[in-house]
């Protein structure tokens, strides 16, 4: 096995990663960058400013040439951030995530970054590193302008308003023709 590190935002490798993630879960599901063009945009672009200001980490593990794990990653300022990771599901009782990551943090140590942010909220491959869990917050911005008053329409009452009649929904359906209702899950 060869642990690499990429500094510079090379389409090949970039399509490499990408490619990775996409081959399992996310890839199926359609939530992989390279689902999405607007996502691989972002993210080139990410790895192209990471590489021109010195903050691209990509991590990859290779098993046999070909890799089985790899993090998109950040470095700056004494810490490493992992937005993305992916890992060859054929390899996955291996832990191959878990073993880069293992990796990554003797890379941390050996370049005094004193921080490894897992990023994003509480998973349970992430608990069996660390106990520490912080806050996470969105925060939306919306123009006053029609298409900023309408987005916040459908993102803050129309959504809401559609949840409360699922749940109304669901709920009758749950009920018997007694009137009592069923087993909740």
């Amino acid at each position: 096995m060869l642990v690499r590190r990429v500094t510079k935002a090379d389409p090949q490798v970039l399509q490499s990663f990408y490619d990775l993630e996409r081959s399992g879960w996310k890839g199926k599901e359609g939530t992989a960058i390279g689902c999405s063009e607007q996502t691989r945009q972002f993210y080139d672009e990410i790895a192209q400013n990471g590489e021109r200001f010195g903050y691209l980490s990509l991590f990859f593990l290779d098993f046999n040439g070909h890799p089985v794990a790899a993090q998109f990653g950040l470095t700056h300022a004494g810490r490493y951030f992992m937005p993305k990771l992916a890992f060859d599901e054929n390899y996955r009782k291996y832990g191959p995530g878990h073993l880069l990551i293992h990796e990554i943090m003797r890379d941390c140590v050996e370049n005094t970054i004193h921080e490894y942010d897992f990023t994003g909220p509480w998973a349970e491959y992430k608990a069996k590193w660390t106990s520490i869990n912080r806050s996470h917050f969105t925060l939306w911005v919306f123009c006053k302008r029609m298409g900023g008053r309408l987005s916040h329409l459908v993102k803050f009452k129309m959504e809401a308003n559609a949840k409360n009649v699922l749940r109304r929904w669901l709920g009758a359906s749950k009920t018997n023709s007694n009137g009592s209702a069923a087993e909740s899950f």
